[in-house]
């Protein structure tokens, strides 16, 4: 960025800065200050988009996160009742094959 262009963006901050304290309307506030309406438009957005960038690429950050390995099963269980096949495996937790089995001897 050219010295140039520093002191324009520096030089637009400072007027966005005080238009904002002011209270004033943009409207109001270029009136007053003998600034067209358009052009402080223009740096506002500029400058908003400039922050935005600078925040979405500091913030972006990548985590490694470990994966649990996969339990394979040694043995199963097939249940066949009619035509319904529920197979279960030996890492089934007990309170839900003894809650399926209850549902299961409803139909028995």
């Amino acid at each position: 960025m050219s010295s140039q262009s520093v002191d324009k963006r520096s030089l637009w901050k400072s007027r966005i800065d005080q238009y904002r304290a002011s209270g004033l309307s943009a409207k109001e506030w270029c009136a007053k200050n003998d600034t067209n309406f358009n052009t402080l438009k223009y740096w506002i957005s500029r400058l908003n988009k400039e922050s935005t960038v600078k925040r979405n690429s500091a913030a972006t950050t990548f985590v490694a996160v470990p994966a649990e390995p996969l339990l394979k099963s040694k043995s199963s269980i097939l249940i066949r009742l009619g035509k319904i096949s529920i197979e279960v495996s030996d890492g089934c937790a007990p309170d839900l094959l003894s809650n399926l089995l209850g549902i299961l001897k409803n139909y028995a």
